[in-house]
């Protein structure tokens, strides 16, 4: 009987253990639905990351941001020849450029590290430059352009939320 006990306990300590472990596995449903929604872009150059995009539609992810006339986007942006400063309406052409269906930002903000937006990306460090970014929604195809020198280096698509 003794044995039994002992056997007994340690198999509830074993299993106890293992289910507190695995709730640092699970997302919430604003961190699930994130993650559903980040598409990323590596720009190579010579076998050597010369940029990286990651954005978020956070229409479909919070549902004060689903707005009929508006996109609502995190991007985290890193390309250390350019300081990873990220443009959204073609300043200067030597430069990244992010546009939508050929039209500039509405409202580009830089965000700051203690910011809880960021918190939705799987990566949040100090190297890249985070941003909140809306655009005037002019189809249903919403399509994010990166362009650089008046090229078109990659794109990203998405659907419009439908409420």
């Amino acid at each position: 009987m003794y044995k039994f006990f002992i056997l007994l306990l340690s198999l509830l300590t074993l299993l106890g253990g293992c289910s507190t472990k695995n709730e640092r596995f699970s997302l919430s449903a604003d961190k699930e639905k994130a993650a559903t929604s980040l598409q990323g872009i590596r720009i190579l150059k010579d076998n050597k990351s010369e940029a990286i995009l990651s954005v978020i539609f956070l229409n479909e992810v919070y549902p004060h941001y689903s707005d009929e006339s508006e996109a609502h986007f995190l991007i985290s942006f890193y390309a250390p020849d350019v300081n990873n400063t990220l443009y959204f309406n073609e300043i200067d052409p030597n430069q990244y450029n992010l546009m939508m269906n050929g039209s500039s930002a509405t409202e580009a903000v830089l965000l700051e590290e203690e910011d809880t937006l960021r918190t939705l990306l799987p990566i949040n460090n100090s190297y890249n430059n985070y941003y909140y970014v809306r655009y005037p929604i002019t189809n249903e195809m919403l399509t994010l352009v990166l362009e650089k020198s008046h090229k078109r280096v990659a794109e990203i698509s998405y659907h419009k939320v439908e409420q």
